[in-house]
């Protein structure tokens, strides 16, 4: 989870110092996945070690200036050593229409349909 963090982390970084996208943009993750290689070593100490992060993105729509979507391709590194990969697939939205959609979201959450 931490890995994911750290990715998650990055990728709002990146919208927002490279895309030049503004602070109240909101992103729903689309997907998602880690893949460890041979050299990660599982430790909780974690205080002591340096992370790097190689970052690549693809994918990317936009409308005008606006990012719709946008792939991060992600290699982590600790301590210099490539220990895994990270792929995300990420939407863009305002704070508005993040709202809209959440709301949306737990109103169908919490309908339930009896039949009898």
């Amino acid at each position: 989870m931490n890995l994911l963090e750290c990715a998650r982390q990055a990728e709002t970084y990146v919208v927002h110092k490279y895309e030049k996208q503004p602070l109240d943009t909101r992103f729903i993750l689309t997907e998602w996945a880690c893949n460890f290689t041979a050299n990660f070593i599982p430790t909780t100490d974690l205080l002591n070690r340096y992370v790097s992060l190689k970052i690549v993105t693809s994918n990317t729509r936009r409308v005008k200036e606006r990012l719709l979507s946008q792939s991060y391709n992600i290699d982590v590194y600790q301590d210099h050593l490539h220990i895994a990969n990270v792929y995300m697939s990420v939407k863009y939205m305002t704070d508005n229409a993040y709202c809209i959609v959440r709301k949306e979201k737990s109103k169908v959450t919490h309908q339930k349909q009896l039949w009898i």
